[in-house]
Formats: C-alpha cells, sequence, structure tokens
C-alpha cells in the first residue's frame, strides 16, 4: 500500500498478462471490449478519478500479451493492491507486479526491447483444440531452414517500408535484434500410446524505440505484418528466400 501525500501524484507500473481472445485489441473502441477498457475501469474504480493508461505497445484484436507494461498517474492509491486489481479484473486479464516508479519513467519509451512471439501448427491432423487460439494453422510441411534462411536477411536495422504505408513524422526503420524459426514436437501420452503435436515457433526481439522518436505511433504494425504468415509461405515453398531480401531492403540501411 502506497500513501500520496495530498494534492500529490504517484506513477505506477503495472506488468500484466492477457488472453486477447475476447478483445478487440488494446486500445479503446466505442462499443467494443478492450484491455484498454477493463483495466481502465477498474483502475478507476480503485482510485475514484479517471486516469490515462501508457502502455509499452499496444496489441490488435486477438493478440495475446504476456509481460505487458502499463504506467499512470494516481493520487488516491489507498486500494491500490494486486488483491483489489486481480478481485475486480475479468478472468483473462491478470495484473503480475505493480510497482511505484520515478514520474519520468515511461511504459511506452522506457523501453529497451520488445518480444513478438509467433506459433505455427502445420500439423496435418490440425492443432492441439487447447492450443488452437495460440497458433496460426497450415496443413502443409514447414521448412524450418529455408524460413530461418530468409529470417536472417531481416535481422539488424532495415527500411520496412514495404510492408506499411508510414505516417507522417513516423519512420518505417526498425533494428531487429533476434529472429530464428524452431521446431518443437510436445508428446502426449494417453496409455500406451505417444502421439505428438508438431509446430513450429518464432521469438522476434526488435530494439526499442527511444525518445527521439517520440511522433512514431506507439504500436508496431511494420513487425505484425512481418509475422508468421509471411515466412511461412518461404516454409511452404510459395516464395525464394531472395524474395525476402528484396522486399526489406528498399531504401535500408543495414546494419547489424
Amino acid at each position: 500500500m502506497v500513501d500520496s501525500p495530498r494534492g500529490t501524484t504517484t506513477r505506477f507500473r503495472l506488468q500484466l498478462s492477457y488472453d486477447g481472445s475476447e478483445f478487440h485489441g488494446w486500445a479503446k473502441q466505442r462499443g467494443l471490449r478492450t484491455v484498454e477498457d477493463e483495466l481502465g475501469s477498474v483502475v478507476d474504480h480503485l482510485v475514484a478519478e479517471h486516469v490515462d493508461l501508457t502502455c509499452a505497445g499496444r496489441t490488435d484484436a486477438g493478440v495475446h500479451a504476456r509481460g505487458q507494461v502499463v504506467h499512470f498517474d494516481a493520487e488516491r492509491v489507498d486500494r491500490l493492491t494486486l488483491d483489489h486489481l486481480n478481485g475486480a479484473l475479468p478472468h483473462d486479464v491478470r495484473v503480475r507486479q505493480i510497482d511505484v516508479v520515478p514520474p519520468e519513467f515511461d511504459a511506452r519509451f522506457s523501453a529497451q526491447w520488445r518480444r513478438y512471439s509467433y506459433t505455427v501448427s502445420d500439423d496435418p491432423r490440425g492443432p492441439d483444440p487447447l492450443m488452437r487460439r495460440y497458433q496460426l494453422a497450415l496443413s502443409d510441411e514447414l521448412d524450418i531452414d529455408a524460413m530461418n534462411e530468409a529470417s536472417r536477411a531481416l535481422v539488424g536495422e532495415h527500411d520496412f517500408s514495404s510492408y506499411c504505408k508510414v505516417k507522417e513524422h513516423g519512420t518505417s526503420v526498425r533494428e531487429v535484434l533476434e529472429l530464428e524459426w524452431d521446431r518443437r514436437v510436445s508428446r502426449l501420452n494417453s496409455g500406451r500410446n505417444v502421439s505428438g503435436e508438431r509446430a513450429v515457433f518464432a521469438p522476434v526481439i526488435n530494439k526499442a524505440r527511444s525518445r527521439t522518436t517520440r511522433l512514431i505511433s506507439d504500436h508496431d504494425p511494420i513487425l505484425r505484418r512481418m509475422g508468421a504468415s509471411s515466412p511461412s509461405h518461404l516454409g511452404q515453398s510459395r516464395q525464394e528466400p531472395q524474395w525476402r531480401r528484396h522486399h526489406s531492403g528498399r531504401g535500408a540501411c543495414h546494419r547489424r
């Protein structure tokens, strides 16, 4: 519990996880269920005032988060505890940590990097029903070597203008720190029978943008568009790896 002197505000940092299946993304939208609306209404009730939430990176409809960071300022904070927050939040949102931070902390601009994870099931039987909300399902077996060959061309700093329409005062330059596909086979035991679920997994880690790029949109449409679906075309032999280099290299500075 934290007490703020009367008339002053305290800045809080929340770390939360959510299942995005039933959400229309992070940002508030009239008439639609969003994470910002659900969390904001609970925080507003607990601090008895309206607060503005700032997140590290907005997510789209159906996108999940584990480790999303949010900050806000509040004056009346005696009821702002994990128990109160999670007791009032719906089952598909959990606050994992709450901290008091210096006023200069910013969930968006204090981030050092961001991690995006993509999982693709290429099991010919289809994905495990328990995982179907968290995997892209494809029927063809993927060529992981081809996908990784193409992915290596994306690591480093590049201009990804081929993937998006750049907003005024924005930039399409991003630095990808890591990008590699890996195959994982889960074993399911049922009596004498052993079956396996086949899927490929890729974490994409990109360097966060600094305060000097404050005019850029605070979500990352570029990394969303270069997600699981496009490398999988290479894994299905629909494109050659050189195609990826061509499209990521327009006007690019290729620093590693």
